[in-house]
């Protein structure tokens, strides 16, 4: 059965079901995968295990190259790295709103590639500047990081030429001296009490998704796209991977343990 598959990588049983360990195309890291259909728990069937890893392995082989060869204007780099980001976290996450709302920004779609310089980027830096409506320093900081990002991209992809992405690196970022920004707000913690007072208020869903995230620490997000497949529920307590989270692209792995308090 072996010969007929080209994925690398181990596949191991525990608790009557199929997992694999395995660094994919395109990612920084080994991890473990619960070998299992879209919102199931991982498959207890050899067969369909060895089946899902490999269309799992081919699709990230497929993302992982991408077709660049005919890229050469802005507007082609923008939709390329627009599918790369895509592969690696939800459409609609708000990871890729962000790069959605960073794209929006370069109107120079005909520009060949590396022509684009400095001076291009700071004109749609600075349309995030001076709106009626101000937006944040952080806000600003990170959607301009979104179009050197999608240049370094460029260039692992030799796309864009190095020089042209450490340029946009030389370009300094806003700071809350900067007349047209607003100062970043910084997050005050909920006070427990305020807490228990508000959950009475909220519908079953949504009282146990706020429970699940106070007990375990998860981000909103990652409690919002948990799966029965991404939980390892073999031991007391259990361990969580999300399909994807916020530093994965920097080939961080990511894993949260449910407690008991968290489990019921």
């Amino acid at each position: 059965m072996l010969k007929k598959y080209t994925f690398k990588g181990s596949i191991f049983k525990q608790k009557d079901r199929y997992y694999w360990k395995v660094k994919l195309a395109g990612e920084n890291s080994r991890k473990t995968i619960p070998l299992c259909r879209t919102g199931e728990a991982a498959t207890k069937s050899e067969t369909l295990a060895y089946t899902i890893a490999q269309r799992l392995w081919d699709e990230a082989k497929k993302k992982a190259k991408g077709d660049v060869s005919e890229i050469g204007t802005v507007g082609e780099l923008k939709k390329a790295f627009s599918e790369y980001m895509k592969s690696h976290y939800p459409p609609d996450s708000s990871m890729n709103i962000e790069v959605r709302l960073a794209m929006e920004l370069l109107d120079c779609d005909s520009m060949p590639v590396n022509e684009f310089g400095v001076n291009k980027f700071r004109q749609a830096r600075d349309k995030m500047i001076n709106r009626e409506k101000q937006l944040s320093v952080k806000t600003v900081n990170e959607r301009a990081g979104f179009i050197r990002r999608m240049f370094e991209w460029g260039v692992s992809r030799e796309i864009v030429l190095p020089e042209v992405s450490y340029a946009l690196k030389l370009v300094e970022n806003v700071t809350s001296r900067t007349v047209g920004v607003k100062p970043s707000k910084s997050r005050d913690i909920v006070p427990i009490e305020i807490l228990k007072e508000t959950l009475p208020y909220m519908n079953e869903v949504v009282r146990a998704m706020v429970l699940v995230q106070f007990y375990t620490g998860a981000r909103p997000t990652e409690v919002i796209i948990m799966r029965p497949c991404d939980i390892d529920t073999t031991k007391d307590y259990w361990v969580y991977q999300p399909a994807w989270h916020k530093t994965q692209w920097r080939g961080h792995s990511r894993k949260i343990i449910i407690n008991k308090q968290a489990q019921n």
